[in-house]
C-alpha cells in the first residue's frame, strides 16, 4: 500500500474528520510506521475554512489548536503551513472572515486566535473584543499592515497579547505563537 506524505481531504463534516484520523490510527498500526510529519489538509465547505494539522495522533504532548483570522487568501494559504512546519502538534483552522471565526469559537476550544485588524465586515477590534467576552482566557494575536500607535493600544486594551506589523518576519510570527501557547498551556 502506498500513501502520499500529503494529503489532501475533502470533508463535509467532523464525523468525518474523525474517522479520516481513525484510519491514520489503523495505518499507523498496521504496518508500525508512526506517520509524524505527516501534514494533511482538511477543506471544511460546512464552516468556510481550512483546517490543516501537522498533529500525530500518537503523540504525548497535547494537540495545540490556532485559529487564523484574516481576509487575505495568499496569507490563508501560507501562514498555516508556515506553523506547522515551525511549532509542534498544532491544528490550524483558517478563516477568512471575523463572522466565520467567531462560529469556530462557539463549537471548538482553542489555545490562540491571530486575527487582522482590518478585514471586510467586522473589523479586528470588534472580533477581538466579542472573543473575549465569549473567552476571556482565550490568548489573542494580531498580525496586521494597519495600526498605528494608538490602534495597538487600543487591541492590547482589547486584551490582545501581541502585535505584529506585516509584512513581518517568519521567525518573529513563530517565536510569538509559541511564546502565546505556552502562555495559554495550563
Amino acid at each position: 500500500m502506498s500513501i502520499d506524505c500529503c494529503q489532501v481531504l475533502r470533508v463535509t463534516n467532523y464525523l468525518m474528520f474523525a474517522a479520516i484520523e481513525k484510519t491514520i490510527d489503523c495505518l499507523n498500526l498496521y504496518d508500525n510506521r508512526p506517520r509524524l510529519g505527516w501534514t494533511y489538509k482538511i477543506e471544511d465547505y460546512r464552516m468556510g475554512c481550512d483546517i490543516t494539522s501537522n498533529a500525530a495522533t500518537l503523540s504525548q504532548v497535547p494537540i495545540r489548536e490556532i485559529l487564523l483570522v484574516d481576509d487575505d487568501p495568499a496569507l490563508l494559504d501560507v501562514l498555516p503551513q508556515t506553523i506547522e512546519h515551525h511549532v509542534a502538534q498544532v491544528t490550524v483552522t483558517a478563516c477568512d472572515s471575523a463572522e466565520t471565526a467567531l462560529r469556530h469559537i462557539a463549537a471548538r476550544t482553542y489555545d490562540l486566535v491571530i486575527t487582522d485588524l482590518n478585514m471586510p465586515g467586522m473589523k479586528g477590534l470588534e472580533f477581538i473584543r466579542r472573543v473575549k467576552a465569549l473567552c476571556p482566557h482565550l490568548v489573542v494575536l494580531v498580525i496586521s499592515g494597519h495600526g498605528d500607535e494608538a490602534a495597538q493600544e487600543e487591541v492590547f486594551q482589547a486584551g490582545c497579547t501581541g502585535f505584529l506589523k506585516k509584512p513581518f518576519d517568519p521567525n518573529e510570527v513563530i517565536r510569538m505563537i509559541e511564546q502565546s501557547l505556552q502562555r495559554a498551556s495550563p
